[in-house]
């Protein structure tokens, strides 16, 4: 996610008990691209609107289109591979936006799922920061 968020210009922030951006095993997967994006730890989704971005949660189903999302800085946040983000983080943001896969498969994991969001937010919203 991190080489993603730096590829479309966005930075990278992260909540306690995600992998630790800095792991060696973190910075080889992130190809180095810790050192070209901004990357730093957030306590709660008001922490991002402070930041000035408009939280939106990633969920399988029940969000919006990505290309149907009118915000200009977004911080999108994406869960476990296995449950995705809690509710309660999920009532907090401010849209959730679903990836439409009418090839029948149930979800894709948190890094996929995160490029093609990045993909498509890029083209509509400008710079974002994508959060774990």
């Amino acid at each position: 996610m991190i080489r993603t968020a730096a590829a479309f210009g966005w930075g990278f922030a992260y909540s306690e008990g995600t992998a630790d951006p800095w792991s060696p095993k973190v910075l080889r997967a992130g190809a180095g691209f810790q050192f070209a994006t901004w990357i730093g730890p957030i306590e709660s989704v008001e922490d991002l609107r402070e930041s000035g971005h408009s939280p939106i949660a990633s969920v399988v189903d029940g969000g919006r289109h990505p290309s149907n999302l009118d915000v200009n800085r977004v911080a999108l946040l994406i869960g476990e591979e296995a449950s995705g983000l809690p509710d309660r983080i999920v009532s907090t943001c401010d849209a959730k936006v679903t990836i439409p896969m009418p090839g029948g498969s149930e979800s894709l994991n948190a890094a996929i799922a995160a490029g093609i969001l990045v993909y498509s937010l890029s083209n509509h919203s400008g710079e974002g920061e994508v959060g774990v």
